[in-house]
């Protein structure tokens, strides 16, 4: 395992933003391999928050419908995961929204 050094500011900066109420977004931007989901998978370890990451790749509009909706139920709910499908990227947002209720989640693209 590598050390994770440095970036409080930044840490620091989604920890503030984490902890306001309601939805909250972040964009973090840079070059390539500088560290961007390195940071943000720290800050989830730190927290230890629930979470969700899809990582895009490029494929048509209905495998990356399938991809993320099973990247969701794989991470929320692993027992609906195989028997519940989304029919639209609205409906995987819809989800995400009515599952946050209940507990802050981080989801990440």
């Amino acid at each position: 395992m590598s050390k994770f050094i440095g970036r409080k500011e930044e840490l620091s900066a989604l920890q503030e933003l984490y902890d306001k109420k309601g939805f909250n977004m972040a964009v973090l931007f840079g070059r390539r391999r500088v560290g961007k989901t390195t940071l943000v998978n720290k800050f989830i370890e730190i927290n230890k928050c629930k979470s969700v990451s899809f990582v895009s790749t490029e494929m048509t509009e209905s495998e990356l419908l399938l991809r993320m909706g099973n990247d969701v139920l794989e991470s929320l709910a692993p027992n609906l995961s195989g028997k519940l499908k989304f029919d639209s990227f609205d409906s995987i947002f819809d989800y995400l929204a009515e599952e946050s209720v209940k507990e802050r989640i981080i989801f990440v693209i």
